[in-house]
């Protein structure tokens, strides 16, 4: 399938992003042969160019979800949803309206069938490259920390080390060792990397409340995390004192 992309610069134009992407997705509708791509590239705006772009990029993702829906047969509508997530609206929101329209028992089975990574309905999300996230965060004066890594997809602990290594030389400060999803070996893993190559170690439950009720909020999935206090102590003491 053929690529069309379609870049768009800005400069403050807070009022007419939103204007000009209905527009433009509305025209590449006349061409379902291709495959679009809609590039907004923001020249420093001073207004809120920025966060509009966000929300665009969030709701463009949310058009296609619905789309990949209705084409296995769930009879939803992007409307339902955001009125429960408004400006905020993501998978969970779909996952509690596709519960009250019958199509899952649970949050669960929402995530597992339709709306998980690896589901039937899984729209890929657009975002900044590793290396380029840990600059933004770096250069903010924050700590960049690679969340829970056992997800990054390396199941292969060469392949994994050496892409924290690389990360490491881009300016990775941290990694999340404590995890719900991470055994035990893979902890012990973890803070081998720490120990490697100086990283602040954190940890934490990933408690999204009715999105995954397996997970209890600071001891994570049947108790299976103890996080003592020095993770923050010693977590604190690694960020920029500016920021501390």
């Amino acid at each position: 399938m053929k690529l069309i992309s379609i870049v768009t610069p800005c400069y403050n134009e807070e009022a007419n992003v939103d204007e000009l992407y209905e527009r433009l997705r509305k025209v590449m509708e006349g061409f379902p042969n291709y495959r679009v791509e809609i590039i907004f590239i923001d020249n420093d705006s001073k207004d809120a160019t920025v966060s509009r772009l966000k929300e665009i990029a969030r709701r463009d993702r949310n058009v296609k979800l619905i789309a990949k829906l209705k084409s296995l047969g769930v009879a939803i509508e992007l409307s339902e949803v955001e009125s429960i997530g408004r400006s905020m609206t993501g998978r969970p929101h779909f996952a509690l309206v596709l519960m009250k329209k019958g199509y899952v028992a649970t949050v669960y089975d929402a995530f597992k069938i339709y709306l998980g990574d690896e589901a039937r309905a899984h729209v890929e999300r657009e975002s900044v490259a590793l290396t380029e996230a840990i600059g933004m965060v770096n250069g903010a004066g924050g700590l960049s920390v690679l969340a829970h890594p056992v997800r990054i997809g390396k199941r292969d602990n060469a392949q994994e080390e050496s892409l924290i290594a690389e990360l490491c030389q881009a300016g990775l400060r941290g990694i999340e060792v404590w995890h719900s999803d991470h055994r035990p070996a893979d902890c012990e893993r973890y803070e081998q990397y720490v120990n490697t190559y100086g990283l602040a170690a954190t940890g934490g439950s990933d408690y999204h409340g009715y999105v995954k009720p397996n997970i209890e909020l600071g001891t994570g999935c049947g108790g299976n995390l103890r996080i003592p206090r020095s993770v923050l102590d010693n977590l604190l003491l690694s960020v920029p004192r500016s920021r501390a």
